[in-house]
């Protein structure tokens, strides 16, 4: 009987097993849009799990499903949809467009999301493709020329330039003219954008008129760049990848000087004169420069010399690469990448390295998703110093102090030709271009902390509760100096230089500190709202110490211990400073929405600031506009080449805080 029983239970657990792989089952089918077109790249979920899949190039899609589960079908700009698992092994799907999310959104104050015809002021929108077309090395220059009324200016031209950016013009005489940079979020500074590695980004927002910065204060008078970086996709596979791009720099042309006249003063020929003041070239050899004690000296031809001052600059280049990864699954994304640039200046031994890693991941658990943003920076610069001495003049300003029947190049080899030798040079005012290139350099080394955390709560369907902390920490040192020259008694007019060394650092930290609540209400068939209240602090603090010792005891030894004199003092070239400013504000702001076609924006900012005295240190920033799409309110005015119109009116105040220091 025993045995009998124990038969009978193991044929029953055999046919529990066997029912138990039977409701597993293999279901394959093709996901197309509404007009039978494939939908590759279409993500196939199995509900509840996470088992899912992709459609292939042709829409078409294999999974593994239990019957009676659920297969979720969704792609980027179609709504998602739901089938049950049946007896049948194949399932076609048709996807709708989903016209919500196929209308061109723009990010607005603080990441915040808007429809376009919702915003009642000009914006405008540059994506990864467009900025990176050229491949360029800095973000800012990435942006020069793909927004109307945008103007970068490079402050700089060497190997590690900087940039300011201009949204509406010169508006303040004592104040900064730039626009607020915020990345992901949070606020930032010019700095830290130039210092982004522009494969990095994933698309640019700016806002341009005072209106669309109400809610960021008077950080934000002269209009916002909203950047926002790679983050990885929910749902996407991990990819792999490397950017390698090269470019090469060439001085295209100098100042149009005069070729008829030669060196000289007055008419008269002087052979160490550094101006074409001298007689009308005749083609005849002529000394210039002094005459040595054993008598020689150097000639050339009185004759203008094509492009002489061109070979001086090299043909500069850059190489950059960058590796990334980029991914994730239902609830997580990441993105991590890691770039590198080196580059060789136009100018002799000016070089810059840096090296770029980026970290930015999201994870959502239920209603709560949890962003990390970060960037890390760090560089080496090393170029021509800018204390050159003779009147404090740069090296461009001795290029430029040539005559046009020098020919420069012949200078170069400054250590190992009498001629090239700081003696032997021609001009008696200047020195030589070459041995200032070699013997007076600045060497610098920064390191950039860049990006915030952020949790935000999907607390209801209509509101959203979102807490971020950014921080922005720039450190860095540097070291300039220059060798000692003296002139021997060839040359009576110019003065030597004594070598110096002059060392320096500084750190500037940015903290940021935001809390928002946004919430949608449906007042009536026809009117929404959409509104904003939330919080903001930020605190900037700026370090700079640098100090410098004269007549150097040992040549080559570029330390302060070496120095015969240290400079002291708050002014010249040692000094300290120390800067903090702090700011705090409260904002609001409401759209109404009618018929998805006339909005009404209100908003204001209330501030409080440690520029002003304490009994009187807040101020109140209003700002009020509506659009209408035309086209939406008058169908009948649409027609195949007018299809859509819109128009906006605002009216803002705005103030001008002494602005932190942008570095």
């Amino acid at each position: 009987m025993k045995t009998k029983f124990s038969g009978i239970l193991t044929l029953l657990l055999a046919f529990v097993v066997q029912l138990t792989f039977a409701q597993e089952k293999t279901i394959s089918g093709t996901v197309s849009d509404d007009s039978g077109l494939p939908l590759p790249g279409a993500t196939v979920l199995v509900k509840g799990t996470s088992s899912g899949t992709s459609s292939d190039f042709d829409g078409n899609y294999s999974i593994k499903v239990n019957q009676g589960g659920t297969l979720v079908f969704s792609f980027v700009g179609y709504t998602t949809k739901e089938v049950a698992v049946g007896t049948s092994n194949t399932i076609n799907v048709t996807l709708q467009e989903d016209a919500e999310a196929l209308e061109e959104v723009v990010v607005t104050a603080f990441g915040i999301e808007r429809a376009k015809r919702e915003i009642t002021y000009q914006t405008e929108s540059v994506d990864d493709q467009l900025l990176n077309q050229a491949q360029n090395v800095r973000a800012a220059s990435a942006l020069a020329g793909k927004v109307a009324g945008l103007q970068i200016n490079v402050q700089s031209n060497g190997v590690n330039p900087s940039s300011q950016i201009l949204l509406r013009g010169v508006r303040s005489i004592g104040q900064s003219n730039q626009a607020l940079v915020v990345i992901d979020g949070s606020i930032s500074s010019i700095g830290a954008f130039d210092d982004l590695n522009p494969n990095d980004i994933e698309n640019l927002d700016v806002l341009k008129g005072a209106t669309a910065a109400a809610l960021y204060g008077s950080d934000a008078s002269n209009g916002v760049i909203l950047v926002t970086t790679k983050k990885g996709a929910k749902g996407e596979s991990i990819t792999v990848g490397v950017n390698t791009a090269v470019t090469f720099e060439n001085v295209a042309y100098l100042p149009d000087f005069q070729s008829k006249f030669g060196i000289g003063w007055e008419g008269a020929y002087d052979p160490i004169e550094n101006t074409n003041w001298g007689p009308r070239f005749d083609g005849t050899l002529r000394q210039i420069g002094p005459t040595f004690a054993d008598g020689t000296f150097q000639e050339v031809p009185y004759a203008p010399v094509k492009d002489n001052l061109l070979g001086f600059f090299n043909t500069g280049s850059t190489v950059q690469n960058t590796f990334y990864l980029s991914g994730g699954n239902e609830t997580s994304s990441l993105y991590l990448s890691v770039g590198n640039q080196e580059t060789k200046g136009i100018l002799p031994n000016d070089t810059y390295k840096r090296t770029t890693i980026r970290a930015n991941a999201t994870k959502k658990m239920g209603n709560v998703e949890l962003s990390i943003n970060s960037s890390f920076l760090r560089d080496d610069t090393n170029e021509v110093g800018n204390n050159l001495g003779a009147q404090d003049r740069t090296l461009y300003w001795f290029i430029l102090n040539t005559p046009a029947n020098i020919p420069l190049e012949n200078y170069s080899d400054w250590r190992n030709d009498l001629f090239s030798s700081p003696d032997g040079y021609f001009n008696g005012y200047y020195q030589n271009p070459y041995h200032m290139a070699d013997t007076s350099r600045d060497l610098d080394r920064s390191n950039r902390l860049n990006g915030n955390v952020s949790v935000s709560w999907d607390a209801f369907d209509w509101l959203n509760l979102t807490a971020r902390v950014g921080g922005n920490i720039l450190t860095g040192n540097g070291i300039e100096w220059r060798d000692e020259q003296v002139f021997t008694d060839a040359y009576t007019r110019p003065t030597g230089n004594t070598s110096f060394v002059l060392d320096s650092n500084f750190q500037r930290t940015d903290y940021t500190f935001d809390f928002l609540a946004s919430a949608n209400f449906d007042l009536s068939e026809d009117l929404t709202l959409k509104s904003i209240v939330g919080s903001n602090s930020t605190t900037n603090k700026l370090t700079q110490r640098a100090t410098r010792g004269n007549n150097l005891a040992v040549p080559g030894l570029y330390d302060l211990s070496n120095a015969g004199d240290i400079q002291g003092g708050l002014t010249g070239n040692a000094y300290a400073r120390d800067i903090e400013k702090r700011v705090y504000g409260v904002f609001a702001d409401l759209t109404f929405g009618y018929k998805n076609f006339l909005f009404l924006n209100a908003s204001g900012r209330y501030d409080f600031t440690s520029t002003l005295p304490a009994e009187d240190n807040s101020y109140f920033y209003p700002a009020i506009g509506l659009s209408a799409v035309l086209t939406d309110a008058i169908p009948s005015i649409k027609s195949d080449v007018f299809n859509y119109a819109k128009v906006t009116v605002s009216n803002s105040t705005v103030y001008n805080d002494l602005a932190a220091e942008q570095i």
